[in-house]
């Protein structure tokens, strides 16, 4: 899974690279950018492949009481929406986390401001690397009390 998130990373500065070049050519046209959305989409794919494969390694390791506890998480997390409900949609007042994944720095701090300034606290993680290893360091932690 390392192996694939990196690679989709190295990816996204090629598209980047693409793009710019694309965008600063004389001759843009839908063929041109629906080859590289295509290009990007199978890239995804092969990406959640292998993040699907991990999930059901861990799935296959958990116990029926911890799959239950993560379960119910997962349902406090996000639960029904307001609008199913027949409610008005609110924003929530709970602190949303999110990992971030941005070598830029001053890209990232951005990030980070914008993203608390609508309810996200961001941690970010400059490589896939960093991202897995923090990913790993928070399970260690929240698997304990499962």
């Amino acid at each position: 899974m390392i192996a694939a998130l990196q690679s989709a990373h190295a990816d996204r500065k090629a598209l980047h690279d693409q793009l710019v070049q694309l965008w600063n050519s004389d001759n843009l046209t839908e063929d041109a950018l629906n080859a590289i959305v295509n290009q990007r989409s199978q890239s995804m794919q092969m990406t959640a492949k292998a993040i699907v494969h991990e999930v059901v390694q861990v799935h296959a390791v958990l116990t029926p009481e911890q799959r239950k506890t993560l379960s119910d998480n997962f349902k406090k997390l996000h639960g029904a929406s307001p609008a199913s409900q027949g409610r008005l949609w609110r924003p929530r007042r709970v602190m949303v986390q999110a990992l971030l994944i941005e070598d830029d720095r001053k890209l990232a701090a951005l990030l980070i401001e914008f993203l608390g300034q609508h309810g996200v606290q961001a941690t970010v993680a400059g490589d896939a690397t960093q991202a897995l290893q923090h990913l790993a360091r928070r399970a260690s932690t929240s698997c304990s009390s499962i």
